[in-house]
């Protein structure tokens, strides 16, 4: 029998609409699992027991089925998994032998659901599940019903069939609501149906935003900085963003070879020589106390053959015991002060560096700490070579320490396949073969319905129609929704369909969850209707066609929008074959639409198609909003005026200001529209009076006139209090009426997430972002530069906060954070001097000359005290004498290796 299949691919791609996501997953995979302890953890077990389950392996496909039968009743999970009240359940029964009301029972915790199946006198089908055996197949959708809101426990499957009747077990998935980032918990996946928030208390179900100078990490709450591999901050949360990691040094084990790349600086005062990778709740290399610390040589920055915008640093630090008070622990590069933590009477502070996550494991059993975990961030601009890093500590306890679980530096603000980033995330130049993405990074492929390739620039839907909304979002993965059945009509269907039973629609292809797919359909006609609230202008579709092996040339898929004209597809010209031999077209759609609902129509259609393979792949929809009116409408429903320009504008503003800031700027449209609305009313009352003219002119006028005056006296009344409204609104939310657009004020920036305009950095006048390197414009500060985005004070200048200028640092020193001698951050080596503290001082064998460093001279000068050098017993000894000793605890090696060391370094600056 020739297998004839047609199915449509419709990929979902904005997860952050999707309202369902997969808990768990078994069994989904084609693989080969044995009798005699399995080939992949989610093989089942025999209950009570490390015996594996029952497996039989096929050759067609070439994979293994868990198969319960009368000498294998039940298998169970090695493992235990969460399960939550409300999950939907998914799997595929396939039933072989003979069935007399025998029932297959699924069980985790104390909820069970069991089928009941009774097999016919002849098994029809022997292609499609393990190489010709007879079978029939069905698919089991239940939802859990957990009084208790969830169970951790193992899943079990259990055949009550005695004889010789067996069950073959596959495509076993968890589906859960997926709740909106910032709820803990939720009914349902919008944003006012939370029940529990991350960060803060729901009010009406919706969870708070951080306040103004934090930012939310998707469920987990509110953080000081984006998690570094989350750097881009949009629609009110840090977004996951492609970056490169491009050399990272990471604990997992005593013996792993990072921990032999670390070298210990060790406190003269307080010698020890123990700090190694030890287990203190996770691998890291301490304990570190007082003034010791630790150091690597990285150089894969020097090789990298990018050029990012600022390079990304993680540092994870774990802490035993309390940071004693006015100590902390610094961190370098090149021996350059880069950051540091410490502790003062405020208590846990931060210089430069932000702190991303703190994790509190309290008293630590077998090393008696109690022991906090910090990931600490900083973006910073160094050159592309090797460096030294270093973490050192400033301790005066030794009761307490410190320990480094992982250092990351990262490509930043820029995405991975980036070749050239000048300003935060947007690539200049991708690698080849990579195309640019309306989100700013480089993307290796550009073939989803939703998009088109241009060149370099790969388009979607959000660069052709800005401010548009996903409709449908379906089929994106191996989630299961229980909702989408309502949705879909069947109208016809012709032949043999839906072999996996009367109500199933889907299957699955390729580890994606498809609208058909095999033994469901091939002759059959389904309708979706959508609701769409929402006043619109166009919706675009996009979709895949996926034809199956052996397709029939007279087999067609028909797709019909609203009442257009029906559009054929086949196979015709599709020159593209899977793996599988199906074949792909691609649909990709925009039609004008304003009504209320959308109609959609598909038909696989074809006298010589059958189902033993045809898949089919729903549909991505979207709909794009040109204005919402709505609220506006309603409002001023009666009011037939055509001279409102101007209060239209304040009124339209003051909706968008709680609801769409974003599309403020795009309110002339609205205003046509409205005018049109407003002449349409008030021509359609005077038709209404025109018939009684004739029987009472004056009287009809004079009641026309006085209605009209009315609706004046209304509309001045309405216009003042929608102005005192909008202008305590804008001056709230620090905004301003500019040529229409409800602009944020000079300082200030908007987010999507909150109507009140954020404040900018104190460098930028007009800004994107709340920091320095995000300015449109600088303030007028003296001695300010720009920079691409960056305002900054130049090269040997700092921010002095009393004068509100940029003044040059001491002559001493090469950049400062103020301008006394004792304020520098780096020094210029080529002046001789290096960083002691905070002060530049002369290197050794150089002393201070009238603010130069001056060669010492090779003669001895007991004057010129600069020149002499400390060595063992605090013995001073001229420059060019070398120590012959050390003191107790060194050794003269250690010297020699600090001073190639120290040379390095200075190399470096």
């Amino acid at each position: 029998m020739p297998i004839s299949i047609i199915y449509i691919l419709f990929t979902l791609f904005d997860a952050s609409n999707c309202q369902w996501e997969i808990n768990e997953s078994f069994l989904s995979n084609d693989e080969i699992f044995t009798t005699s302890g399995g080939s992949s953890s989610e093989n089942f077990l025999l209950p009570s027991s490390q015996t594996s389950a029952n497996f039989i392996t096929c050759a067609s496909p070439y994979t293994s089925y868990l198969t319960l039968t009368n000498a294998y009743p039940s298998a169970w999970t090695p493992n235990r998994c969460t399960i939550y009240d409300r999950d939907w359940i998914s799997m595929d029964l396939y039933f072989q032998g003979t069935w007399s009301s025998q029932y297959v029972q699924f069980t985790i915790g104390t909820f069970s659901y069991s089928y009941t199946y009774i097999s016919p006198a002849n098994y029809l089908l022997t292609t499609g599940f393990c190489d010709a055996t007879p079978f029939q197949v069905r698919t089991l959708n239940f939802t859990l019903a957990i009084a208790v809101g969830s169970t951790y426990s193992q899943l079990k499957f259990t055949s009550s069939n005695t004889n010789a009747g067996l069950v073959s077990i596959r495509n076993i998935f968890v589906s859960s609501v997926k709740c909106y980032p910032s709820c803990y918990s939720c009914t349902g996946p919008k944003y006012n149906q939370c029940t529990i928030c991350h960060y803060g208390i729901q009010t009406n179900n919706i969870c708070p935003p951080c306040p103004s100078n934090q930012y939310y990490q998707k469920e987990q709450g509110c953080r000081d900085i984006c998690d570094v591999f989350s750097p881009l901050y949009q629609n009110g949360f840090c977004q996951s963003y492609p970056i490169d990691i491009i050399e990272g040094s990471y604990f997992t084990d005593p013996i792993y070879d990072d921990i032999f790349k670390w070298s210990l600086i060790y406190d003269p005062q307080h010698v020890d020589t123990t700090p190694t990778a030890i287990i203190i709740v996770n691998h890291v290399l301490g304990v570190l106390k007082y003034n010791s610390g630790v150091y690597q040589y990285f150089n894969s920055l020097f090789t990298y053959s990018n050029l990012p915008y600022l390079i990304g640093l993680q540092i994870t630090i774990m802490l035993f015991n309390e940071i004693p008070i006015n100590c902390g622990i610094q961190f370098k590069i090149n021996n350059t002060y880069y950051g540091s933590i410490y502790k003062n009477a405020s208590g846990i502070q931060t210089h430069k560096l932000k702190i991303s996550e703190l994790l509190n494991y309290g008293i630590e059993s077998t090393q008696m700490y109690f022991t906090v975990q910090y990931d600490l961030i900083l973006y910073i601009d160094i050159p592309k070579y090797e460096f030294v890093f270093q973490a050192i500590g400033n301790y005066t306890d030794g009761t307490a320490g410190w320990g480094l679980r992982s250092v990351y530096f990262t490509s930043g603000y820029c995405s991975e396949y980036c070749k050239l980033c000048e300003v935060s995330f947007k690539c200049k130049t991708c690698e080849s073969g990579y195309y640019f993405y309306r989100d700013g990074t480089c993307i290796g492929s550009c073939s989803y319905p939703y998009q088109r390739l241009s060149g370099s620039y790969c388009y979607d839907y959000d660069d052709e129609t800005p401010y548009s909304q996903y409709l449908v979002q379906e089929y994106m993965d191996q989630t299961g929704d229980p909702e989408q059945y309502a949705k879909y009509k069947l109208i016809s269907q012709n032949g043999s369909n839906f072999l996996k039973g009367s109500d199933i629609y889907y299957s699955y292809w390729q580890k994606f969850r498809v609208f058909g797919g095999p033994m469901v359909w091939a002759q059959a006609k389904f309708q979706r209707v959508h609701n769409i609230n929402n006043p619109h202008h166009s919706v675009t579709i996009a979709f895949y066609i996926l034809y199956g092996p052996s397709f029939p040339s007279n087999g067609k898929f028909i797709y019909t929008i609203e009442s257009n004209t029906p559009v054929p597809k086949s196979t015709a010209g599709i020159y593209l074959i899977n793996s599988d031999g199906s074949r792909k077209d691609q649909i990709y759609e925009k039609v004008l639409h304003n009504t209320n609902t959308f109609t959609i129509t598909w038909e696989c259609f074809g006298p010589n198609n059958e189902p033993i393979k045809a898949y089919l792949w729903i549909l991505q929809l979207l709909y794009c909003c040109s204005q919402l009116l709505t609220l506006l409408l309603i409002m001023l429903r009666l009011i037939y005026m055509y001279f409102m320009e101007q209060h239209l504008q304040f009124q339209y503003c003051q909706i968008l200001l709680s609801r769409m800031l974003e599309i403020c700027k795009m309110f002339n449209l609205s205003i046509i529209l409205f005018n049109l609305y407003i002449k349409t009313r008030l021509l359609q009352h005077v038709n209404q009076l025109i018939p009684n003219l004739n029987q009472d002119v004056l009287a009809q006028s004079i009641n026309m006139k006085n209605q009209i005056n009315v609706l004046v006296v209304l509309l001045s009344v309405i216009n003042a209090q929608v102005l005192l409204t909008v202008q305590n609104a804008l001056t709230t939310n620090n905004r301003q009426l500019s040529q229409g657009n409800c602009n944020c004020i000079d300082g200030y920036y908007p987010i999507i997430s909150n109507p009140k305009c954020q404040l900018c950095h104190l460098f930028c006048k007009t800004c994107t972002g709340p920091t320095s390197d995000e300015c449109l414009t600088c303030n007028a500060i003296l001695n300010i530069e720009k920079v691409g985005s960056v305002c900054r004070c130049p090269g040997g200048k700092s921010y002095q906060y009393t004068t509100k200028t940029c003044s040059s640092c001491h002559s001493s020193c090469s950049t400062c954070f103020r301008t006394t001698i004792d304020g520098c951050l780096t020094c210029n080596s080529t002046l001789n001097r290096l960083l002691k503290g905070l002060k530049c001082v002369c290197a050794p064998g150089y002393y201070e000359l009238s603010i130069v460093c001056t060669s010492c001279p090779i003669s001895e000068n007991s004057s010129l005290s600069e020149c002499y050098k400390q060595c063992n017993n605090n013995q001073l000894i001229w420059h060019t004498i070398t120590c012959s000793s050390c003191d107790t605890g060194f050794q003269l090696v250690i010297w020699r290796m600090s001073t190639y060391l120290w040379r390095f370094i200075n190399k470096r600056i």
